[in-house]
């Protein structure tokens, strides 16, 4: 199953960078966001951090002890593309560290409170 997941996962991403895109952000069959590049995805809107589900892996782990070490809310919401649209911050984290998203949908992105959550890691 491990590497059925990463053969989507790597042709989601060749897909997107054929579109010009650095990374995939990957969607369930009911239209829900579900990972970037094959990682645990989070979305800031305002001060708070949301997720699609609790985080699984080791790395999204660190992270929700980091996000909450920083004093940030978290949630865990269905990810629409309108969440995702709306979002000020788009963040995954795996073993190269944690990684922002610097535009979603050609709409530019801040990475601050991803900084801050990385800096507790």
């Amino acid at each position: 199953c491990s590497s059925v997941r990463r053969a989507a996962a790597e042709a989601a991403t060749a897909h997107a960078e054929h579109q010009g895109a650095r990374v995939a952000v990957r969607f369930d069959g009911e239209g829900c966001a579900c990972s970037v590049d094959d990682a645990e995805l989070f979305v800031v809107k305002e001060y708070t951090v949301m997720s699609p589900c609790e985080p699984k892996s080791v790395e999204g782990g660190l992270l929700l002890n980091a996000i909450k070490d920083s004093g940030l809310q978290f949630g865990v919401v269905s990810m629409t593309l309108e969440t995702l649209e709306d979002a000020d911050e788009i963040f995954y984290a795996d073993h190269r560290g944690v990684t922002a998203l610097g535009s979603f949908n050609g709409r530019p992105l801040m990475h601050i409170l991803a900084e801050k959550i990385a800096a507790h890691l």
